[in-house]
Protein backbone atom coordinates (compact mmCIF):
# COMPACT_ATOMS: atom_id res chain seq x y z
CA UNK A 1 0.00 0.00 0.00
CA UNK A 2 1.26 3.52 -0.82
CA UNK A 3 1.87 5.87 2.09
CA UNK A 4 1.03 9.58 2.12
CA UNK A 5 3.74 12.07 3.09
CA UNK A 6 3.93 15.80 3.78
CA UNK A 7 5.81 17.95 1.26
CA UNK A 8 7.46 20.52 3.57
CA UNK A 9 8.31 23.01 0.77
CA UNK A 10 4.77 23.19 -0.60
CA UNK A 11 3.08 22.61 2.77
CA UNK A 12 0.69 20.14 1.18
CA UNK A 13 -0.09 16.44 1.13
CA UNK A 14 1.24 14.49 -1.86
CA UNK A 15 -1.02 11.97 -3.50
CA UNK A 16 0.13 8.86 -5.39
CA UNK A 17 -1.14 6.78 -8.28
CA UNK A 18 0.74 3.59 -9.28
CA UNK A 19 0.40 2.30 -12.87
CA UNK A 20 1.30 -1.02 -14.43
CA UNK A 21 3.12 -1.26 -17.77
CA UNK A 22 -0.21 -1.03 -19.64
CA UNK A 23 -1.20 2.25 -17.97
CA UNK A 24 -3.80 0.66 -15.63
CA UNK A 25 -4.14 2.05 -12.09
CA UNK A 26 -3.12 -0.69 -9.64
CA UNK A 27 -2.86 1.44 -6.47
CA UNK A 28 -4.41 4.82 -5.66
CA UNK A 29 -3.95 7.26 -2.79
CA UNK A 30 -5.52 10.34 -4.36
CA UNK A 31 -8.57 12.22 -3.11
CA UNK A 32 -8.83 14.02 -6.46
CA UNK A 33 -9.20 10.82 -8.49
CA UNK A 34 -11.27 8.42 -6.42
CA UNK A 35 -12.29 4.91 -7.47
CA UNK A 36 -9.52 4.83 -10.06
CA UNK A 37 -8.15 1.32 -9.43
CA UNK A 38 -8.58 -0.91 -12.46
CA UNK A 39 -9.13 2.00 -14.85
CA UNK A 40 -6.72 3.18 -17.53
CA UNK A 41 -4.99 6.39 -16.47
CA UNK A 42 -6.20 8.15 -19.65
CA UNK A 43 -9.79 7.77 -18.43
CA UNK A 44 -9.19 9.92 -15.34
CA UNK A 45 -8.40 13.22 -17.08
CA UNK A 46 -7.35 14.37 -20.59
CA UNK A 47 -3.98 15.50 -19.18
CA UNK A 48 -2.96 11.89 -18.66
CA UNK A 49 -3.09 11.17 -22.41
CA UNK A 50 0.66 11.91 -22.38
CA UNK A 51 1.45 9.43 -19.61
CA UNK A 52 1.36 6.37 -21.88
CA UNK A 53 4.11 7.92 -23.98
CA UNK A 54 6.23 9.19 -21.08
CA UNK A 55 6.04 5.92 -19.11
CA UNK A 56 7.96 4.11 -21.87
CA UNK A 57 11.13 6.06 -20.87
CA UNK A 58 13.01 4.12 -18.19
CA UNK A 59 14.47 5.68 -15.03
CA UNK A 60 13.18 9.18 -15.83
CA UNK A 61 11.38 11.93 -13.94
CA UNK A 62 8.97 14.37 -15.63
CA UNK A 63 7.69 17.44 -13.79
CA UNK A 64 4.62 19.52 -14.65
CA UNK A 65 4.13 22.65 -12.59
CA UNK A 66 1.09 24.75 -11.72
CA UNK A 67 -1.53 22.90 -13.78
CA UNK A 68 -5.06 24.32 -13.70
CA UNK A 69 -7.35 21.31 -13.63
CA UNK A 70 -11.15 21.19 -13.59
CA UNK A 71 -12.58 18.21 -11.70
CA UNK A 72 -16.24 17.70 -10.81
CA UNK A 73 -17.10 21.37 -11.14
CA UNK A 74 -14.11 22.65 -9.14
CA UNK A 75 -10.77 24.06 -10.26
CA UNK A 76 -7.51 22.82 -8.71
CA UNK A 77 -3.93 23.98 -9.11
CA UNK A 78 -1.65 20.95 -8.97
CA UNK A 79 1.91 19.87 -9.63
CA UNK A 80 2.36 16.45 -11.25
CA UNK A 81 5.52 14.36 -11.25
CA UNK A 82 5.81 11.18 -13.30
CA UNK A 83 8.57 8.72 -12.30
CA UNK A 84 9.72 5.60 -14.10
CA UNK A 85 12.23 3.00 -12.87
CA UNK A 86 15.13 1.06 -14.31
CA UNK A 87 14.13 -2.45 -13.19
CA UNK A 88 10.43 -2.01 -12.59
CA UNK A 89 7.83 -1.78 -15.37
CA UNK A 90 5.46 0.14 -13.13
CA UNK A 91 5.40 3.95 -13.10
CA UNK A 92 4.47 6.35 -10.34
CA UNK A 93 2.44 9.56 -10.53
CA UNK A 94 2.83 12.06 -7.67
CA UNK A 95 0.16 14.77 -7.39
CA UNK A 96 0.64 17.83 -5.18
CA UNK A 97 -2.59 19.80 -4.61
CA UNK A 98 -1.35 23.41 -4.38
CA UNK A 99 -4.70 25.14 -4.85
CA UNK A 100 -4.68 26.91 -1.50
CA UNK A 101 -0.97 27.69 -1.75
CA UNK A 102 -1.33 29.44 -5.11
CA UNK A 103 -4.65 31.22 -4.52
CA UNK A 104 -3.16 34.47 -3.14
CA UNK A 105 -0.25 34.48 -5.58
CA UNK A 106 -2.61 33.90 -8.50
CA UNK A 107 -4.64 37.02 -7.69
CA UNK A 108 -1.52 39.18 -8.02
CA UNK A 109 -0.03 37.57 -11.12
CA UNK A 110 -3.14 36.42 -12.96
CA UNK A 111 -3.12 39.11 -15.63
CA UNK A 112 0.56 38.61 -16.45
CA UNK A 113 0.31 34.82 -16.45
CA UNK A 114 -2.74 34.83 -18.68
CA UNK A 115 -0.99 37.07 -21.17
CA UNK A 116 2.03 34.76 -21.28
CA UNK A 117 -0.07 31.63 -21.57
CA UNK A 118 -2.32 33.11 -24.23
CA UNK A 119 0.70 34.22 -26.22
CA UNK A 120 2.17 30.72 -26.09
CA UNK A 121 -1.15 29.12 -27.02
CA UNK A 122 -1.58 31.57 -29.89
CA UNK A 123 1.96 30.90 -31.06
CA UNK A 124 1.31 27.17 -30.96
CA UNK A 125 -2.01 27.48 -32.79
CA UNK A 126 -0.42 29.68 -35.45
CA UNK A 127 2.33 27.13 -35.96
CA UNK A 128 -0.24 24.35 -36.35
CA UNK A 129 -2.24 26.46 -38.82
CA UNK A 130 0.89 27.25 -40.82
CA UNK A 131 1.74 23.54 -41.00
CA UNK A 132 -1.79 22.75 -42.14
CA UNK A 133 -1.62 25.49 -44.78
CA UNK A 134 1.71 24.20 -46.08
CA UNK A 135 0.28 20.68 -46.30
CA UNK A 136 -2.83 21.89 -48.11
CA UNK A 137 -0.76 23.92 -50.56
CA UNK A 138 1.53 20.98 -51.31
CA UNK A 139 -1.46 18.70 -51.71
CA UNK A 140 -3.28 21.06 -54.07
CA UNK A 141 -0.12 21.73 -56.04
CA UNK A 142 0.53 18.05 -56.76
CA UNK A 143 -3.05 16.80 -56.80
CA UNK A 144 -4.37 19.48 -59.17
CA UNK A 145 -2.28 18.38 -62.14
CA UNK A 146 -1.55 14.73 -61.26
CA UNK A 147 -5.24 13.78 -61.06
CA UNK A 148 -6.02 15.33 -64.44
CA UNK A 149 -3.59 13.03 -66.27
CA UNK A 150 -5.59 9.78 -65.78
CA UNK A 151 -8.89 11.62 -66.35
CA UNK A 152 -7.65 13.05 -69.65
CA UNK A 153 -6.30 9.60 -70.57
CA UNK A 154 -9.75 8.07 -70.07
CA UNK A 155 -11.31 10.80 -72.23
CA UNK A 156 -8.73 10.16 -74.92
CA UNK A 157 -9.36 6.40 -74.90
CA UNK A 158 -13.12 6.96 -75.08
CA UNK A 159 -12.65 9.13 -78.16
CA UNK A 160 -10.46 6.48 -79.78
CA UNK A 161 -12.93 3.71 -78.98
CA UNK A 162 -15.83 5.65 -80.50
CA UNK A 163 -14.11 5.44 -83.89
CA UNK A 164 -13.90 1.65 -83.75
CA UNK A 165 -16.46 -0.97 -84.77
CA UNK A 166 -18.51 -1.39 -81.58
CA UNK A 167 -21.70 -3.27 -80.96
CA UNK A 168 -24.73 -1.39 -79.67
CA UNK A 169 -24.16 -2.72 -76.13
CA UNK A 170 -20.47 -1.79 -76.22
CA UNK A 171 -21.25 1.71 -77.46
CA UNK A 172 -23.81 2.16 -74.68
CA UNK A 173 -21.29 1.02 -72.06
CA UNK A 174 -18.67 3.36 -73.52
CA UNK A 175 -21.06 6.30 -73.21
CA UNK A 176 -21.68 5.38 -69.58
CA UNK A 177 -17.93 5.35 -68.86
CA UNK A 178 -17.46 8.67 -70.69
CA UNK A 179 -20.31 10.37 -68.80
CA UNK A 180 -19.06 9.13 -65.44
CA UNK A 181 -15.56 10.36 -66.24
CA UNK A 182 -16.94 13.79 -67.17
CA UNK A 183 -18.79 13.91 -63.85
CA UNK A 184 -15.58 12.96 -62.02
CA UNK A 185 -13.65 15.70 -63.82
CA UNK A 186 -16.30 18.25 -62.85
CA UNK A 187 -16.32 17.12 -59.20
CA UNK A 188 -12.52 17.28 -58.93
CA UNK A 189 -12.45 20.74 -60.48
CA UNK A 190 -15.06 21.90 -57.94
CA UNK A 191 -13.09 20.46 -55.01
CA UNK A 192 -9.86 22.06 -56.23
CA UNK A 193 -11.54 25.43 -56.65
CA UNK A 194 -12.97 25.30 -53.12
CA UNK A 195 -9.59 24.27 -51.70
CA UNK A 196 -7.73 27.04 -53.52
CA UNK A 197 -10.17 29.69 -52.32
CA UNK A 198 -10.23 28.50 -48.69
CA UNK A 199 -6.43 28.25 -48.45
CA UNK A 200 -5.87 31.59 -50.16
CA UNK A 201 -4.20 29.76 -53.04
CA UNK A 202 -6.34 31.69 -55.48
CA UNK A 203 -5.76 34.83 -57.48
CA UNK A 204 -7.97 37.20 -59.45
CA UNK A 205 -6.60 38.22 -62.85
CA UNK A 206 -7.75 41.64 -64.00
CA UNK A 207 -7.55 42.07 -67.77
CA UNK A 208 -9.52 43.85 -70.46
CA UNK A 209 -12.12 41.63 -72.15
CA UNK A 210 -15.04 41.89 -74.54
CA UNK A 211 -18.11 41.06 -72.46
CA UNK A 212 -20.32 40.71 -75.56
CA UNK A 213 -18.02 38.06 -77.06
CA UNK A 214 -17.87 36.23 -73.73
CA UNK A 215 -21.68 36.21 -73.37
CA UNK A 216 -22.11 35.13 -77.00
CA UNK A 217 -19.89 32.13 -76.26
CA UNK A 218 -21.99 31.22 -73.21
CA UNK A 219 -25.13 31.74 -75.28
CA UNK A 220 -23.99 29.30 -77.99
CA UNK A 221 -23.18 26.55 -75.47
CA UNK A 222 -26.34 27.09 -73.40
CA UNK A 223 -28.65 27.12 -76.42
CA UNK A 224 -27.36 23.69 -77.41
CA UNK A 225 -27.84 22.24 -73.90
CA UNK A 226 -31.34 23.71 -73.62
CA UNK A 227 -32.26 22.40 -77.07
CA UNK A 228 -31.22 18.88 -76.04
CA UNK A 229 -33.57 19.08 -73.04
CA UNK A 230 -36.45 20.75 -74.89
CA UNK A 231 -36.01 24.13 -73.15
CA UNK A 232 -35.91 27.65 -74.56
CA UNK A 233 -32.97 29.91 -73.76
CA UNK A 234 -33.50 33.69 -73.64
CA UNK A 235 -30.51 36.03 -73.57
CA UNK A 236 -30.65 39.81 -73.00
CA UNK A 237 -28.00 42.45 -72.36
CA UNK A 238 -28.49 46.08 -71.45
CA UNK A 239 -27.60 48.33 -74.40
CA UNK A 240 -25.84 50.75 -72.05
CA UNK A 241 -23.26 48.11 -71.10
CA UNK A 242 -19.80 48.96 -72.56
CA UNK A 243 -18.14 46.46 -74.90
CA UNK A 244 -14.81 46.27 -73.10
CA UNK A 245 -14.49 45.85 -69.33
CA UNK A 246 -11.56 45.15 -67.05
CA UNK A 247 -11.87 42.21 -64.65
CA UNK A 248 -11.53 38.45 -64.36
CA UNK A 249 -13.32 37.12 -67.43
CA UNK A 250 -12.60 33.47 -66.58
CA UNK A 251 -14.19 33.66 -63.12
CA UNK A 252 -17.24 35.49 -64.47
CA UNK A 253 -17.68 32.74 -67.06
CA UNK A 254 -17.36 30.13 -64.30
CA UNK A 255 -20.01 31.83 -62.15
CA UNK A 256 -22.54 32.19 -64.98
CA UNK A 257 -21.91 28.70 -66.33
CA UNK A 258 -22.43 27.10 -62.91
CA UNK A 259 -25.68 28.98 -62.32
CA UNK A 260 -27.01 28.24 -65.81
CA UNK A 261 -26.14 24.54 -65.57
CA UNK A 262 -27.86 24.43 -62.18
CA UNK A 263 -30.97 26.05 -63.71
CA UNK A 264 -31.02 23.55 -66.59
CA UNK A 265 -30.66 20.62 -64.19
CA UNK A 266 -33.71 21.64 -62.15
CA UNK A 267 -35.92 22.66 -65.06
CA UNK A 268 -37.89 20.12 -67.08
CA UNK A 269 -40.12 22.43 -69.15
CA UNK A 270 -40.20 26.12 -70.00
CA UNK A 271 -37.34 28.61 -70.26
CA UNK A 272 -33.92 29.56 -68.95
CA UNK A 273 -33.09 33.27 -69.11
CA UNK A 274 -29.84 35.20 -68.75
CA UNK A 275 -30.24 38.97 -68.42
CA UNK A 276 -27.43 41.50 -67.95
CA UNK A 277 -28.54 44.82 -66.44
CA UNK A 278 -26.52 47.98 -65.80
CA UNK A 279 -27.16 48.68 -62.12
CA UNK A 280 -25.00 51.81 -61.90
CA UNK A 281 -22.40 53.46 -64.08
CA UNK A 282 -19.79 56.21 -63.78
CA UNK A 283 -17.02 57.33 -66.07
CA UNK A 284 -14.60 54.56 -65.00
CA UNK A 285 -16.73 52.02 -63.12
CA UNK A 286 -19.84 49.95 -63.66
CA UNK A 287 -22.01 47.68 -61.52
CA UNK A 288 -23.70 44.86 -63.45
CA UNK A 289 -26.55 42.58 -62.37
CA UNK A 290 -26.46 39.12 -63.95
CA UNK A 291 -29.90 37.51 -63.57
CA UNK A 292 -30.31 33.79 -64.24
CA UNK A 293 -33.97 32.75 -64.14
CA UNK A 294 -35.71 29.44 -64.76
CA UNK A 295 -39.22 27.98 -64.74
CA UNK A 296 -38.12 24.89 -62.84
CA UNK A 297 -39.01 23.14 -59.63
CA UNK A 298 -38.08 26.01 -57.33
CA UNK A 299 -36.56 25.91 -53.87
CA UNK A 300 -38.44 25.75 -50.59
CA UNK A 301 -38.08 28.81 -48.36
CA UNK A 302 -36.49 26.70 -45.59
CA UNK A 303 -33.69 25.62 -47.96
CA UNK A 304 -32.77 29.07 -49.31
CA UNK A 305 -30.28 29.91 -46.55
CA UNK A 306 -28.46 26.59 -46.86
CA UNK A 307 -28.11 26.17 -50.64
CA UNK A 308 -24.73 27.97 -50.70
CA UNK A 309 -23.23 25.63 -48.08
CA UNK A 310 -20.69 23.12 -49.35
CA UNK A 311 -22.01 19.60 -50.06
CA UNK A 312 -25.61 20.70 -49.44
CA UNK A 313 -28.27 19.44 -51.85
CA UNK A 314 -31.96 20.18 -52.05
CA UNK A 315 -33.82 16.92 -51.52
CA UNK A 316 -35.68 16.29 -54.78
CA UNK A 317 -36.29 12.76 -56.00
CA UNK A 318 -37.04 13.95 -59.54
CA UNK A 319 -33.37 14.81 -60.14
CA UNK A 320 -31.22 11.82 -61.06
CA UNK A 321 -27.82 13.51 -61.33
CA UNK A 322 -27.60 15.58 -58.15
CA UNK A 323 -23.82 15.97 -58.08
CA UNK A 324 -22.11 16.56 -54.72
CA UNK A 325 -23.53 19.98 -53.90
CA UNK A 326 -20.47 22.17 -54.54
CA UNK A 327 -21.66 24.22 -57.54
CA UNK A 328 -23.49 26.98 -55.64
CA UNK A 329 -20.88 26.97 -52.86
CA UNK A 330 -18.17 27.71 -55.46
CA UNK A 331 -20.32 30.46 -56.98
CA UNK A 332 -20.73 32.06 -53.55
CA UNK A 333 -16.98 31.91 -52.88
CA UNK A 334 -16.11 33.33 -56.30
CA UNK A 335 -18.61 36.19 -55.97
CA UNK A 336 -17.13 37.09 -52.57
CA UNK A 337 -13.58 37.02 -53.96
CA UNK A 338 -14.68 39.33 -56.79
CA UNK A 339 -16.21 41.67 -54.18
CA UNK A 340 -19.76 41.15 -55.41
CA UNK A 341 -23.05 39.90 -53.98
CA UNK A 342 -25.48 37.10 -54.85
CA UNK A 343 -29.16 36.80 -53.94
CA UNK A 344 -31.83 34.23 -54.72
CA UNK A 345 -35.62 34.33 -55.01
CA UNK A 346 -37.62 31.19 -55.56
CA UNK A 347 -41.08 29.70 -55.39
CA UNK A 348 -41.85 26.00 -55.47
CA UNK A 349 -43.03 24.70 -58.88
CA UNK A 350 -42.70 28.20 -60.39
CA UNK A 351 -38.98 28.76 -60.71
CA UNK A 352 -35.88 30.43 -59.31
CA UNK A 353 -33.93 33.62 -60.00
CA UNK A 354 -30.30 34.14 -58.97
CA UNK A 355 -28.98 37.71 -59.15
CA UNK A 356 -25.23 38.30 -59.13
CA UNK A 357 -24.00 41.87 -58.74
CA UNK A 358 -20.36 42.48 -59.71
CA UNK A 359 -18.20 45.61 -60.07
CA UNK A 360 -15.99 46.19 -63.11
CA UNK A 361 -13.70 48.86 -64.49
CA UNK A 362 -14.62 50.29 -67.88
CA UNK A 363 -11.75 49.95 -70.35
CA UNK A 364 -10.29 53.36 -71.17
CA UNK A 365 -10.49 53.05 -74.95
CA UNK A 366 -13.46 51.13 -76.32
CA UNK A 367 -12.74 51.89 -79.99
CA UNK A 368 -9.02 51.19 -79.86
CA UNK A 369 -9.51 47.87 -78.10
CA UNK A 370 -12.15 46.85 -80.60
CA UNK A 371 -9.86 47.67 -83.54
CA UNK A 372 -7.00 45.74 -81.97
CA UNK A 373 -9.27 42.73 -81.56
CA UNK A 374 -10.33 42.88 -85.20
CA UNK A 375 -6.69 43.13 -86.31
CA UNK A 376 -5.77 40.04 -84.34
CA UNK A 377 -8.58 38.08 -85.98
CA UNK A 378 -7.17 39.04 -89.37
CA UNK A 379 -3.68 37.71 -88.54
CA UNK A 380 -4.39 34.13 -89.61
CA UNK A 381 -0.73 33.26 -90.09
CA UNK A 382 0.55 35.11 -87.04
CA UNK A 383 2.57 33.26 -84.46
CA UNK A 384 0.57 32.62 -81.30
CA UNK A 385 2.77 32.94 -78.21
CA UNK A 386 1.67 32.12 -74.66
CA UNK A 387 3.78 33.90 -72.02
CA UNK A 388 3.70 32.73 -68.40
CA UNK A 389 5.39 35.32 -66.22
CA UNK A 390 4.11 36.68 -62.87
CA UNK A 391 6.16 39.88 -63.03
CA UNK A 392 4.46 43.00 -64.38
CA UNK A 393 7.50 44.23 -66.33
CA UNK A 394 7.54 41.11 -68.52
CA UNK A 395 4.56 42.20 -70.60
CA UNK A 396 6.11 45.55 -71.54
CA UNK A 397 9.50 43.97 -72.23
CA UNK A 398 8.13 41.37 -74.64
CA UNK A 399 5.74 43.76 -76.36
CA UNK A 400 8.73 45.97 -77.16
CA UNK A 401 10.70 43.00 -78.54
CA UNK A 402 8.15 41.19 -80.72
CA UNK A 403 7.22 42.25 -84.24
CA UNK A 404 3.57 43.30 -83.84
CA UNK A 405 2.71 42.29 -87.40
CA UNK A 406 3.64 38.65 -86.92
CA UNK A 407 2.61 37.68 -83.41
CA UNK A 408 -0.30 37.34 -81.03
CA UNK A 409 0.80 37.42 -77.39
CA UNK A 410 -1.27 36.16 -74.50
CA UNK A 411 -0.02 36.65 -70.93
CA UNK A 412 -0.82 34.51 -67.89
CA UNK A 413 0.68 34.55 -64.40
CA UNK A 414 0.47 30.99 -63.00
CA UNK A 415 1.03 27.36 -63.93
CA UNK A 416 -2.66 26.53 -63.64
CA UNK A 417 -3.49 29.42 -65.98
CA UNK A 418 -1.03 27.98 -68.54
CA UNK A 419 -2.92 24.67 -68.61
CA UNK A 420 -6.27 26.44 -68.85
CA UNK A 421 -5.03 28.57 -71.78
CA UNK A 422 -3.55 25.57 -73.60
CA UNK A 423 -6.86 23.73 -73.27
CA UNK A 424 -8.74 26.68 -74.80
CA UNK A 425 -6.33 27.84 -77.53
CA UNK A 426 -3.69 26.28 -79.76
CA UNK A 427 -0.37 28.11 -79.35
CA UNK A 428 2.84 27.84 -81.37
CA UNK A 429 5.31 28.65 -78.56
CA UNK A 430 5.21 28.81 -74.75
CA UNK A 431 7.62 31.20 -72.98
CA UNK A 432 7.52 30.29 -69.30
CA UNK A 433 9.25 31.70 -66.22
CA UNK A 434 10.54 29.05 -63.81
CA UNK A 435 9.15 31.04 -60.87
CA UNK A 436 5.37 30.71 -61.09
CA UNK A 437 2.77 30.59 -58.30
CA UNK A 438 0.76 27.39 -57.79
CA UNK A 439 2.52 25.03 -60.20
CA UNK A 440 6.03 26.31 -60.91
CA UNK A 441 7.65 26.09 -64.34
CA UNK A 442 9.06 22.58 -63.83
CA UNK A 443 5.76 21.13 -62.58
CA UNK A 444 3.88 22.81 -65.43
CA UNK A 445 6.13 21.43 -68.19
CA UNK A 446 5.91 17.97 -66.61
CA UNK A 447 2.14 18.16 -66.81
CA UNK A 448 2.29 19.34 -70.44
CA UNK A 449 4.64 16.57 -71.55
CA UNK A 450 2.69 13.84 -69.72
CA UNK A 451 -0.66 15.04 -71.01
CA UNK A 452 -2.65 12.84 -73.36
CA UNK A 453 -3.83 15.94 -75.20
CA UNK A 454 -1.85 15.84 -78.44
CA UNK A 455 -2.82 19.43 -79.26
CA UNK A 456 -0.39 20.87 -76.75
CA UNK A 457 1.80 18.10 -75.28
CA UNK A 458 4.49 18.78 -77.92
CA UNK A 459 4.35 22.59 -77.84
CA UNK A 460 7.85 24.19 -77.97
CA UNK A 461 8.70 25.55 -74.52
CA UNK A 462 11.27 28.23 -73.72
CA UNK A 463 12.13 28.26 -70.02
CA UNK A 464 13.19 31.59 -68.51
CA UNK A 465 15.34 32.03 -65.40
CA UNK A 466 16.39 35.09 -63.41
CA UNK A 467 19.43 33.18 -62.12
CA UNK A 468 20.76 31.18 -65.04
CA UNK A 469 23.06 28.28 -64.14
CA UNK A 470 24.11 24.91 -65.57
CA UNK A 471 22.33 22.80 -62.95
CA UNK A 472 19.02 24.55 -63.56
CA UNK A 473 19.45 24.30 -67.33
CA UNK A 474 20.06 20.53 -67.10
CA UNK A 475 16.90 20.17 -64.99
CA UNK A 476 14.82 22.10 -67.55
CA UNK A 477 16.17 20.11 -70.51
CA UNK A 478 15.69 16.85 -68.61
CA UNK A 479 12.01 17.72 -68.27
CA UNK A 480 11.87 18.25 -72.06
CA UNK A 481 12.09 22.01 -72.30
CA UNK A 482 13.19 23.04 -75.80
CA UNK A 483 15.28 26.03 -74.74
CA UNK A 484 16.58 27.83 -71.66
CA UNK A 485 17.31 31.57 -71.48
CA UNK A 486 17.98 34.20 -68.82
CA UNK A 487 16.17 37.36 -67.72
CA UNK A 488 15.94 40.23 -68.37
CA UNK A 489 14.85 39.27 -71.88
CA UNK A 490 17.50 39.85 -74.54
CA UNK A 491 16.18 40.51 -78.03
CA UNK A 492 18.88 38.60 -79.94
CA UNK A 493 18.91 35.55 -77.65
CA UNK A 494 15.12 35.30 -77.66
CA UNK A 495 14.95 35.79 -81.44
CA UNK A 496 17.49 33.02 -81.98
CA UNK A 497 15.61 30.53 -79.80
CA UNK A 498 12.17 31.37 -81.22
CA UNK A 499 13.36 31.27 -84.84
CA UNK A 500 14.87 27.82 -84.29
CA UNK A 501 11.69 26.47 -82.71
CA UNK A 502 9.15 27.74 -85.29
CA UNK A 503 11.18 27.53 -88.51
CA UNK A 504 8.84 24.81 -89.82
CA UNK A 505 5.86 27.17 -89.54
CA UNK A 506 7.38 30.44 -90.71
CA UNK A 507 10.58 30.63 -92.72
CA UNK A 508 11.27 34.34 -92.33
CA UNK A 509 9.93 35.08 -88.85
CA UNK A 510 11.72 38.01 -87.29
CA UNK A 511 11.19 39.55 -83.87
CA UNK A 512 12.72 42.89 -84.87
Amino acid sequence: MLNLYINPQANTISQFILLDEKGIVIENESHLFKKAIGKPITALHPFFESVDFLSKNKNQEFNFKCINTALKGKTYIIDITIKTFEKDTNSLIIIDDLTRHYSNLQKVTQIRNEAIINAEVLKYKNRILEEKERFKNRFIRSFSHEIRIPINSINRMCLLLRDTNLSQTQRYNLNVVSNINDQLKHIISDILDISKIETGYFEVQTRAFNIYDMLDHINAITEQKCREKGLEFIYKIDASCPVFLEGDQYRLTQILTNLIENAIKFTTTGTIELEVITKSKTRNNIQLDFKISDTGMGIAHKDLKAIFNGFYQVNNNRIKDKGIGLGLSIVKHLVNVLEGTITVNSELEKGTTFTVNLPYLIAKSQIQNKKALQQKKQLKNALKVLVADPFSKAEKELESIFNQKKYILNFVESGDAVIESLNRTKYDVLIMNLKLPKMDGIDTIRYIRLSEDATFKNIPVVMVSTNKNEEEEKKCLKNKANAYISKPYEKNALAEKINALIKEKVDDFNLI
